[in-house]
């Protein structure tokens, strides 16, 4: 009479398989995130570069005190346009989506006080 033996699924075998697919499939995983990670850094490189700028301030007169409601005039010299504003009571003022020029000088700001 012959005896079969059942299957031993533990052996030293079937082990180095499973630690084989273990190591695959943890080395995909960890090339995918190591992907979308350089991806999502790649975007926020592009993101950063724009073709607008800010202008923000604070309006102080030669005593540093605050200038309420003054008015500031932004003059792009390359275009000769010229953008006016309103300071708040803080004298603070806020000049968003100004077009940025190719030379390296500020643009000149000229400031009146509210009469």
């Amino acid at each position: 009479m012959i005896l079969l033996r059942p299957k031993n699924l533990f052996s030293t075998i079937h082990l180095g398989t499973i630690k084989r697919r273990l190591r695959l499939a943890a080395g995909t995983t960890l090339m995918i995130l190591l992907a979308a990670l350089l991806f999502t850094g790649a975007v926020e490189i592009a993101a950063a570069q724009d073709i607008f700028g800010r202008i923000a301030g604070t309006i102080t007169d030669l005593s540093g005190a605050v200038v309420p409601n003054a008015k500031v005039t932004i003059l792009n010299e390359s275009t000769q346009i010229a953008r006016v504003l309103n300071a708040n009571k803080d004298g603070y003022f806020v000049a968003d989506q100004c077009p940025l020029v190719p030379t390296p000088s500020l643009p000149n700001k000229r400031v009146s006080r509210p009469p």
